[in-house]
């Protein structure tokens, strides 16, 4: 009797989960940014993609268009592999980009801090109640990896690392449907994987 109550409590925590982006690096079907220049390199190599900023200031932003729907849950996951990285220099996730200087991102740091903040006409402000915030969440140091994940779920929107929930914030419709990763400051990385599945409550099997 108690395994059965369980099942069914598992199958009520349980989702569905569609995919909309299963992006392995394996090739480059998506069409991603690869260019070697003196300020920057990009390249799909060995199943990442490595993105690295060559300059002492600014960053490099790199985006494909992804079509999320506005009227479903859904989850973005992403894999970052740290190479050469700075204390105070972030990198991470930049989502609902459109082509104005507006966009929402999810970046953390050598330091062990995180930062979610939006830009709206190139002028970033941050979306919680100060920019960086610490969180023993983050794997320092380079050569560590580091999971972000994003999950809208209703009104609200929890922000993950490494599958900790560190935030959560009011959900915000979108710019654009630009998503990709932003690198600053004389830093590289390479990401493993890019995931996004719209996400439905599973029905219980005493519902069917």
């Amino acid at each position: 009797m108690l395994c059965w109550v369980l099942l069914l409590c598992n199958l009520a925590m349980a989702q569905d989960k569609t995919p909309i982006l299963t992006e392995d690096f394996d090739e480059n079907s998506n069409g991603w940014a690869e260019t070697s220049f003196e300020e920057g390199e990009f390249a799909i190599k060995e199943g990442f993609y490595e993105f690295e900023h060559k300059r002492d200031r600014g960053a490099w932003t790199n985006t494909i268009t992804v079509e999320i729907p506005m009227d479903k849950n859904y989850e973005i996951v992403t894999s970052i592999k740290t190479i050469k990285s700075l204390d105070t220099r972030n990198f991470g996730l930049v989502w609902g980009k459109d082509d104005d200087g507006n966009q929402y991102e999810f970046t953390i740091n050598r330091n062990g801090e995180y930062s979610i903040e939006k830009a709206e006409n190139y002028e970033r402000t941050p979306m919680t109640y100060q920019r960086w915030i610490v969180s023993a969440a983050i794997n320092k140091d380079n050569d560590v990896v580091n999971e972000l994940k994003i999950l809208r779920t209703g009104f609200e929107l929890a922000f993950y690392i490494n599958n900790i929930k560190v935030q959560v914030l009011r959900h915000k419709k979108f710019y654009g449907n630009e998503i990709g990763f932003k690198v600053n400051d004389n830093q590289k990385i390479a990401i493993d994987f890019l995931k996004i599945n719209t996400i439905a409550p599973k029905i219980m099997a005493d519902e069917k």
